[in-house]
């Protein structure tokens, strides 16, 4: 972690610090398992969607494709973060 001096401004050369500063990457899979039949005339066609809060605001950032017709699916997309 970067050392802040008293002074409040990062060190020469040190990465600053703070939630607006991305220090590393998270990679999030997403699946389901018993999910709710909520199509009436087939199986339910899920999807997942991340959205991020930015100043009180959410925003959708990403969404998975759809699983047609099932109630389990394992996304193949990844949400990079």
């Amino acid at each position: 972690m970067a050392h802040i001096p008293s002074g409040g401004a990062p060190a020469a050369g040190a990465a600053p610090m703070g939630p607006q500063y991305c220090v590393c990457k998270v990679e999030l899979s997403v699946s389901g398992q018993s999910l709710l039949d909520r199509d009436v005339t087939s199986k339910s066609d899920p999807f997942c969607v991340l959205f991020t809060e930015n100043n009180g605001r959410w925003i959708e950032y990403d969404r998975t494709e759809t699983a047609i017709n099932n109630l389990n699916p394992a996304f193949s997309k990844k949400f990079v973060l």
